[in-house]
């Protein structure tokens, strides 16, 4: 979780499956469900709770 002004925001840290584990980058969490709603990992990070496991 991160703050942007006085709101906190949910990040994730995403392994693009097309870049290095290196290029693994952190992401709004709500960004990226808007981005990429079908997106499998999203079964992935219901179960997951906390783990590092999203790759869309």
């Amino acid at each position: 979780m991160v703050k942007k002004g006085i709101t906190s925001i949910v990040q994730v840290r995403v392994q693009w499956s097309s870049l290095s584990l290196d290029s693994a980058t952190w992401d709004d969490y709500t960004v990226l469900r808007h981005r990429y709603p079908t997106a499998p990992c999203w079964d992935d990070v219901a179960s997951a709770r906390g783990g590092e496991h999203v790759t869309p």
